[in-house]
């Protein structure tokens, strides 16, 4: 629907800020989030116009299915950052995940990650390290 609504171009920006309470689960809190991320993840990559930016909010960096995401997020932008808002609780563990300035990329390549099946063997690889 975005990308049709914006001719196939994208949007400029897209923060993705989901969560949901896990209290007496916190230490497993990125496991149990991880469907979330994907999505959220997936959602960036499927509607970020060349050039814009995107901001998602992880827990920790522990599984490999997040440091999987991380790393096809560090292929497709620029720059990336990994945040921790000043007025973030010390001891929670989110984070934002910053993105900046997506690499240009022709259709064909922009439509791989468009496909959930291009996300397939990337999060087979990273479920099986886990």
């Amino acid at each position: 629907m975005i990308n049709d609504e914006t001719g196939d171009v994208g949007v400029d920006l897209l923060t993705c800020d989901g969560g949901f309470a896990v209290d007496g689960d916190e230490n497993f809190q990125e496991e149990l989030l991880r469907q979330l991320v994907l999505d959220q993840f997936l959602m960036g990559l499927m509607v970020i116009r060349q050039g814009g930016a995107f901001v998602c909010k992880i827990f920790d960096a522990f599984t490999p299915v997040t440091v999987a995401l991380l790393y096809i997020l560090y292929r497709e932008f620029d720059r990336i950052s990994i945040v921790k808002p000043y007025t973030s609780r010390p001891a929670n563990s989110e984070r934002y995940a910053a993105r900046s300035r997506a690499v240009a990329w022709d259709n064909e390549s922009a439509g791989q990650w468009r496909s959930a099946n291009a996300w397939a063997p990337w999060v087979r690889a990273a479920t099986a390290m886990w």
